[in-house]
């Protein structure tokens, strides 16, 4: 499932992608810490092998070496070292009490190979020194340093170098014993075998120490970045959100929006341009198509009542049922119907441009809906409409009573209009908190859902209507909604089934109501 949010993706990826990082190199750093510890236990167990393979002594001695073991490591680590020695055979010549029962001698072995090693006793207890991953090379080169030294007596003479004895090459194994875990080096001659064993538990405790404390560390670590990346992603999306919020602020009375570029980084100007320049076309064109429809109405409103005067003068000279009285009859109402077409359009752009002009007072909306009653009454009588009315009194806005009066002419018309014969026509106000709430429903058909969303376009007129036997413009419910919103007021279609369709204004109230039904 992809996540809807850009700044939660980029906080997780960032997140993701340095833990990914701190456990790979959590993984090296570990595994590099571990090898150097283990180089530095051979080079140890190498230094004190190799002097013990060069011995021959008895179980005594053997017992001896071991306890010196002790004064060298620490009494509370000797429990972490065992020494066993065994003759070529295998058979066990001397085994120390730390030796875990559980190991198998047989599956530690010598190496087969030979090497001249030049060494004296004392490098057994000689502590451990700068080793490297090669602790016999390490050893020859100290013990040729001692042969350069000078003796004390004379400091022209060379020191006696130390005997060389031929021993096998050290072979290093790791084994369990379920408990403790073991790093044991084989070391031995032509005639016995030497098991050195240290302790892995200390090396592995702080091994688990470091991934603990460096989890710990990067779970802090994780989190700041998660946050950064956040605050960045937040930081670097803040153009989009200015983009988004110019473009909630846009309306048609207002298209002069624009984005600063100078505060915008650089990645976003494309981006910023191509809005700024659509917004500027925008505008033009509809600042143009206002000023086209404000001149067209303005400039044919005065020849249409030049022509309508003309055909009301000629309807007057014409004689009582003549051919030219039905002609003038028929233009004068063509006359007013384009008059009324052009009043509208004027009202439309002067709203679209912002520049309505509204007498506002506290208006009685009950006697407007009582008075638009009335009216629907006469219009109703034709089809036998049985008209049904609550109206609460008392219910008053603050708007121009003019305006709000063609509002409910418009809905009560349309309603009376679109209704069947014999149907039923309901008008409801009353009050809704600080609103008053007026619905206008009536029989018949039901508004096909494609047509729905599409009522209060300009011009627009759904199938049913255009067949239907009353004329219409397409421009009431538009007209209507501009004057609604021009009061800060709402006006929608409520519903629209087989059985009613209603439609719902809503205006901010002055007053409280007492609801009395006229």
């Amino acid at each position: 499932m992809k996540l809807r949010s850009f700044r939660l993706r980029l906080a997780l990826i960032s997140a993701a992608s340095a833990a990914i990082g701190l456990f790979v190199f959590g993984l090296v750093a570990s595994s590099l810490w571990r090898k150097d510890r283990v180089n530095r236990l051979d080079e140890e167990l190498t230094r004190r092998g190799h002097v013990l393979a060069s011995l021959g002594r008895s179980k005594e001695g053997w017992d001896k070496i071991y306890q010196s073991m002790e004064s060298m490591v620490g009494e509370e680590k000797i429990d972490t070292r065992f020494l066993v020695v065994r003759k070529k055979n295998g058979t066990p010549f001397y085994t120390s009490n730390t030796w875990p029962e559980s190991l198998t001698q047989t599956d530690c072995k010598a190496s087969d190979e030979n090497f001249d090693w030049r060494g004296s006793g004392r490098d057994f207890f000689r502590p451990p020194g700068p080793w490297r991953n090669n602790g016999e090379r390490a050893l020859r080169a100290q013990n040729q340093k001692e042969e350069r030294r000078p003796s004390r007596r004379n400091p022209f003479a060379k020191r006696e170098s130390p005997p060389t004895r031929t021993i096998k090459k050290a072979s290093f194994y790791e084994a369990s014993d379920g408990d403790q875990h073991w790093r044991i080096g084989v070391f031995g001659n032509s005639r016995f075998e030497v098991l050195l064993g240290a302790s892995l538990d200390e090396m592995r405790g702080e091994l688990r120490s470091l991934w603990l404390s460096f989890a710990t560390a990067s779970t802090g670590a994780l989190t700041l970045i998660a946050l950064g990346s956040w605050l960045l992603a937040r930081k670097a999306l803040t153009p989009i959100e200015a983009l988004t919020q110019a473009t909630k602020s846009v309306s048609a009375g207002d298209l002069s929006t624009r984005i600063d570029l100078s505060e915008a980084d650089k990645e976003f100007h494309p981006l910023i341009s191509v809005y700024n320049t659509t917004m500027a076309r925008l505008e033009r064109s509809f600042h143009q198509a206002t000023r086209f429809s404000a001149d067209a109405s303005h400039e044919l409103k005065t020849p249409v009542a030049i022509m309508k005067g003309t055909l009301e003068r000629a309807l007057a000279d014409s004689h009582e049922g003549s051919r030219e009285q039905t002609i003038y009859t028929s233009l004068l109402e063509e006359a007013d119907h384009q008059q009324a077409i052009l009043h509208t359009l004027l009202i439309l752009s002067q709203a679209d441009a912002g520049r309505l002009q509204t007498t506002t007072k506290p208006t009685s909306l009950s006697k407007l809906a009582s008075h638009a009653l009335d009216d629907a009454e006469m219009m109703a009588e034709e089809d036998n409409l049985k008209i049904q009315s609550t109206i609460a009194s008392g219910l008053q806005v603050e708007g121009d009573a003019t305006l709000l009066q063609q509002v409910l002419h418009n809905l009560i018309t349309n309603a009376v209009k679109y209704n069947q014969p014999q149907g039923r026509l309901g008008v409801t106000l009353e009050a809704d908190g600080n609103e008053a709430v007026l619905q206008v429903a009536n029989s018949g058909e039901a508004i096909p859902e494609e047509a729905q969303g599409r009522l209060f376009e300009r011009f627009y007129r759904a199938e049913a209507a255009r067949t239907n036997r009353e004329d219409g413009i397409g421009l009431g419910l538009s007209l209507s909604l501009e004057l609604v919103k021009a009061h800060n007021g709402t006006l929608q279609l409520l519903r629209s089934n087989p059985e009613e369709t209603v439609f719902e204004l809503r205006l901010p109230l002055l007053l409280q109501p007492d609801h009395e039904a006229v």
